[in-house]
């Protein structure tokens, strides 16, 4: 899948969106990440980005170089591989988040030493289990399980219905600004779930309820790139932020 970005300063006005073309980074090769989801990048970990597949995935996450190779515990290396001599690499299947469940994860934030990995996936907006689980960010090099420090539950204030006559409840995109987490929502027409609509709602979470509140309708944003917003990631030091968006074609 191919996406683009958009960078918005956060503070200041939007520069206009350009037409540049996506130049690949890397390519990910290792065969259990076969649908990657969400990417950030680690504050602890020079040159380690953590990485997760999309729904139907067990609940695990892969520490990757931005070469795109897979970070593998030298005791994993070590381990017998007559069952695939060939690539030793294959037996190496993350590292297993111990209390969590993948039913649709489709990003990852950081904040300092800690991970958010949003099970938000809502493609026909039925959905009433919808959570934030949080973590402490593992050694890659250490680790083959972690567990949740918690489950944050996820009700959107203005979804009075499952589905709604409006569908604008599947959030694909979570950042955190000034150690609050944010959520950028993906909007489809009704009943039409390949019809991406040109808005987006910014939700922040509420620590004191685990709650999220409507911070902004972005319509004016999200309406310059086409919507579909499929990931975003703010800069370290908090001065652009990143969105990803997949309609109407991949763009700058």
């Amino acid at each position: 899948m191919t996406i683009a970005s958009l960078y918005i300063p956060v503070q200041g006005k939007p520069p206009a969106q350009s037409a540049l073309p996506l130049t690949p980074q890397a390519i990910v090769t290792h065969k259990p990440i076969d649908e990657m989801s969400g990417i950030a990048r680690s504050r602890t970990y020079s040159g380690i980005y953590w990485v997760h597949n999309d729904s139907g995935d067990r609940a695990r996450i892969f520490p990757i170089r931005q070469d795109g190779g897979v970070v593998i515990p030298p005791f994993v290396s070590r381990r017998d591989t007559s069952s695939c001599p060939e690539d030793p690499a294959l037996v190496y299947e993350g590292i297993q988040v111990e209390g969590a469940v993948n039913i649709d994860w489709e990003d990852i934030a950081i904040d300092g030493d800690t991970l958010y990995i949003a099970d938000t996936g809502n493609n026909a907006n039925p959905r009433r289990d919808l959570a934030v689980y949080v973590l402490k960010e593992p050694n890659p090099e250490t680790t083959l399980q972690t567990p949740i420090l918690k489950r944050i539950p996820i009700a959107y204030p203005d979804q009075k219905a499952f589905p709604g006559d409006e569908w604008h409840f599947d959030c694909e995109a979570i950042f955190v600004f000034q150690g609050k987490l944010y959520l950028l929502t993906k909007h489809r027409a009704p009943r039409q779930p390949n019809t991406p609509e040109p808005s987006t709602k910014l939700y922040r979470l509420d620590y004191r309820t685990h709650r999220p509140r409507e911070y902004a309708h972005a319509d004016r944003l999200a309406s310059r790139f086409g919507g579909w917003v499929t990931a975003a990631a703010m800069s370290l030091d908090e001065r652009v932020l990143a969105v990803l968006c997949q309609a109407p074609q991949p763009a700058i």
